[in-house]
């Protein structure tokens, strides 16, 4: 498969930079963009499949395919062509090409209108944003979250606001490393996103999440629903341990698999993908860790990656049984494998899913017609404190506190 240096490879100094002033504005479109690569074409997509522009680089220009009809494209200059009469062409039906600087603005109109085109919903059946609107407030909360890596004080002590203004918000008290406790020092993204992610109500989760955005500054709307949304066990809702427990760069850690995982899901770059592998092992090292690494990920890009919580595990065993689940949490080659296969069976017409988060509400919707009712559940403490990796005194005097939180 041919990446995006190959493409570019020997073309002249002119086209690479057109190229790339291209491509800043097509992925700054919004956070649905998906750029990819093959053999023949980079492409540019929104969610899953939905391709909307193809790009060929060659020597003395820049090829746009567009998937738009060529009659609804506003084009006053007249510089695209229709070409959906042309049997190669099974996508697209209107070409372009960029050879100057003083055209990229105008060029890019036209992509922009594609991008924004309602045509886009004929490339195939994947479900549309629109039907999981939740998506793009999470990738808003992943995108913000981001900008505070190097100012994460400040993040702190804006989740502490928010623990203080919310009666039935917890957990967030540390054991230092002389053994003293205080308010938490230090977060990682993941951990961030799961305050509104661990085991409260779903009026509860809305009143966290809005909090949230308005610390953050988002303008996306709270979502109205959390179906098939995975959460965490109140005292697994951090991605560490700790801070007597946690290595000093545990955190830093999570930063930068946070990081890796949304560059990865804008590029397919190689080095983009090695980058990512490297900070996943590496992350997947951290105390606490474990499958919610999976969680996180699909939280922060869940139409690039799946979640392997529990009932998804399950969900895909029962259902996918060709596709191998690890008995432990996968490695980052194992993760890249399940997330091909899956990409792959989406494909498939006899499926009730094709996508990442079709799938985790499908196994969410199984999971919810199976459940025991509430009040009638069963489950010892020493039993909890095992499956969540816990000493059971620290746990007792967890639930003890939250139990006496006034």
């Amino acid at each position: 498969m041919a990446t995006i240096q190959d493409h570019l490879r020997n073309k002249p100094k002119k086209i690479q930079d057109l190229f790339h002033g291209l491509q800043e504005k097509i992925r700054d479109l919004g956070v649905d963009i998906e750029e990819g690569s093959t053999n023949s074409y980079i492409s540019y997509k929104r969610r899953s499949e939905r391709i909307f522009s193809e790009i060929r680089i060659q020597k003395k220009a820049i090829n746009i395919r567009l998937n738009i009809p060529h009659d609804d494209l506003k084009d006053p200059k007249g510089i695209s062509d229709d070409v959906s009469s042309l049997k190669s062409h099974t996508r697209v039906k209107t070409e372009i090409k960029l050879k100057e600087f003083d055209d990229l603005e105008y060029v890019f109109d036209l992509v922009r209108q594609c991008y924004q085109s309602e045509e886009q919903g004929e490339l195939d059946d994947t479900e549309p944003v629109e039907d999981f609107p939740w998506t793009q407030f999470y990738e808003s909360v992943a995108d913000k979250l981001l900008c505070f890596k190097d100012k994460r004080n400040e993040l702190v002590e804006g989740i502490h606001e928010i623990v203080e203004q919310v009666e039935t918000l917890s957990g967030f008290e540390d054991t230092y490393e002389d053994e003293t406790t205080g308010p938490l020092r230090d977060i990682c993204p993941f951990t961030a996103i799961g305050i509104f992610n661990s085991g409260h109500n779903p009026d509860t989760r809305k009143i966290i999440a809005g909090k949230l955005a308005d610390f953050l500054g988002i303008k996306n709307t709270v979502p109205e629903h959390f179906k098939g949304i995975p959460i965490l066990l109140p005292i697994k809702a951090w991605f560490f341990a700790e801070e007597n427990e946690r290595k000093s760069h545990d955190i830093d850690t999570l930063w930068e698999i946070f990081e890796k995982a949304i560059e990865l899901s804008r590029s397919r770059y190689k080095n983009a993908q090695s980058a990512f592998i490297a900070a996943y092992d590496k992350a997947a090292q951290v105390k606490n860790v474990g499958w919610n690494l999976t969680i996180g990920l699909y939280w922060i890009r869940p139409w690039s990656f799946p979640t392997l919580d529990k009932t998804s595990r399950n969900y895909i065993n029962e259902k996918l049984d060709d596709i191998n689940i690890p008995k432990k949490p996968p490695s980052a080659e194992e993760y890249l494998d399940i997330l091909e296969a899956l990409e792959n069976k989406f494909r498939e017409e006899t499926l009730p899913f094709s996508s990442f988060p079709e799938l985790a509400l499908a196994g969410w919707e199984k999971w919810e017609t199976g459940k025991t009712p509430r009040g009638q559940e069963s489950y010892p403490i020493g039993k909890l404190a095992t499956d969540c990796f816990i000493d059971q005194s620290r746990l007792e005097k967890i639930l003890d506190r939250l139990q006496t939180k006034k």
